[in-house]
Formats: structure tokens, sequence, C-alpha cells
């Protein structure tokens, strides 16, 4: 397959905890678990999009691989970290609907494992009382036949006896800086030349998701084109079909020369869901924030 016709989601997943942006903590927590040899259960916990598939997979490679690296990254060489029968996925949505029938899954693919297994629960918040029930007793028996891994993006509807058997570990979006930093190295690596504007509105868009930051990013260049394509946030504007800004700049106007009341009425006249506004405001907000020092004087004067 040609390079530029994989995804940019797809070919920038990181096979490395330190190759994971703005997840320091989660990463010390479950690197440590692997140098200390520990299969320990953990509950990934936060935003869609944040990384906890990405995380769960690393952890998974790790714990299988005979010699991690010293910061507990897997080899990515060794049979053991790349063989994918030791890493069982399940959405729990659609493969739980029916009471029992995931743990009967659960039971049917561990049959064909030829280590322990990790087992990857996804949107754990959708299991069965009554599954949760069994995986507690799993838990429990000494010793587990297998590691397990949940992830959610709603911990609280997770039975509380559940949580307490895990370690919970937050996976955070990242932050504004974190999202232009890793659109950088992406760019940086393709070969591509965006300015900084451009990375700036496409990390405001993305609200921090890194899969998201790299969709929008395959979309707004033509990787068929080769490298060196030069990008502007005009042309991130025009490629992602955004609308003029000329209600969102009305809107600070207002708001710097009029009050709340007059930028208010603003919002309620811009034709955009509230989520979009939301999201222009945020990506105004961070393609300014170097000039904050001056905002309000241009802002006054524009």
């Amino acid at each position: 397959m040609n390079s530029a016709d994989i995804p940019l989601a797809h070919k920038h997943r990181p096979t490395r905890f330190d190759r994971l942006s703005g997840q320091d903590r989660a990463v010390a927590i479950l690197a440590g678990f692997v140098r200390a040899r520990a299969p320990i259960h953990v509950l990934l916990y936060g935003a869609y999009g944040a990384g906890k598939s990405t995380l769960a997979g690393l952890y998974a490679r790790a714990l299988h691989c005979k010699r991690p690296d010293v910061d507990g990254s897997p080899c990515n060489s060794c049979s053991h970290c790349s063989d994918p029968r030791n890493f069982l996925e399940f959405d729990v949505p659609k493969e739980g609907d029916s009471p029992g029938y995931l743990l009967e899954l659960i039971n049917l693919r561990m049959q064909n494992c030829t280590d322990r297994p990790v087992i990857f629960l996804d949107e754990a918040h959708a299991l069965h009382e009554s599954d949760a029930d069994a995986l507690l007793k799993r838990f429990e028996a000494v010793p587990c036949s297998a590691t397990y891994i949940l992830a959610t993006t709603a911990p609280w509807e997770i039975s509380s006896a559940l949580r307490s058997r895990l370690h919970r570990v937050e996976v955070q979006v990242l932050s504004p800086w974190d999202s232009v930093r890793f659109l950088e190295e992406v760019a940086e690596a393709e070969g591509l030349d965006l300015d900084e504007r451009a990375l700036r509105l496409i990390a405001a868009l993305s609200k921090g998701h890194p899969r998201d930051l790299l969709t929008n990013l395959d979309t707004v260049v033509d990787r068929r084109s080769g490298s060196h394509q030069q990008i502007t946030d005009a042309q991130v504007r025009a490629r992602l079909g955004l609308a003029s800004d000329d209600f969102l700049l009305s809107y600070f106007r207002a708001l710097v020369n009029e009050g709340a009341d007059a930028a208010t009425a603003i919002l309620h006249d811009w034709p955009a869901s509230w989520s979009s506004k939301s999201r222009w405001v945020q990506a105004f907000l961070l393609l300014w924030s170097k000039r904050c020092a001056t905002s309000t004087h241009m802002l006054i004067h524009w």
C-alpha cells in the first residue's frame, strides 16, 4: 500500500510509551507495572479519542514482551509482544448486548491464546450487572487467568465494587500547546509546512483529541502531492468547510466595546450550533494567545 493511502491516525499511532504526547502520568503508572512485571488490572478513563485504546494496546504488548526497553516500552520485534492472539479486544455495547454473552465470547477466544492474555473491554460502562459481577469473581481468582483493561468515558457508571478492583488511570486530552507540538512533529515527519496559525486552528478545532488532530490534518493536506506542501489557516478553513468568521469577530468586538449583553445577542443571532460556536471561540483564543498582551487593543481598533 502506498504510504499516502495510510491514514495519518494509523500511520502515527504510537508504538512506544515515549511517543505518547501529553500522557506522562498515565505512562509512568503503566510503564511501572511493566518494569515490575506486575500485570495489574486497570481502568482507563477519559474523553473519547484521548488515546485509551492506544494505551491499552501498548500496555498489553509491553506485558507480553520478553525484553521490554528500560522505559517499559515493548521492543516491537519479538514474537511475544507482536502476537495478536494474546490481546483480545471487545466492544462492550456491540458484543455484550445480551447478559452472559460477552463472558462466553471471552472464554471462547481465550482458547486460542498462547500466553496469559490481556483482555480489553472498551466502553465498559455498558457492562450488564450480571457480567460485571462475573468479572469481579474473575478478578478475585488466584491466580487470575488474564489481565483485564477496562476503558470508559463514564467511569461513574461502572459499579463501585468493580472499580475498586482496578487501578484507575486517567487519560487526558492534550492541552492546546501539546496539540500544536504533536501536529508539528507529525508535519515534520510528513514533510509538510503548516504555518503557525494553521497549526493552532487545527489544534483548537480538534479539542485535544489525538485521533481528531490527525484526521483533520489528513483532510487539510494532499499527501499524494508529496512533501513540502505549504498550508495556511485560510486553506484549513476552506478544506474543513468552515464558515466565515464575521460573527466571531463581531462577538469579540461587542464583548470588548459594548459588554456581555450585546455579545450574547450576537451569539443568539449566529446561525450555528452552540457546540460549533464554542469551538470557534476556543479556536480564536488559541490563535491569538501569543498576542494576549495586546489583544484588547487590537480588538478595539479592528
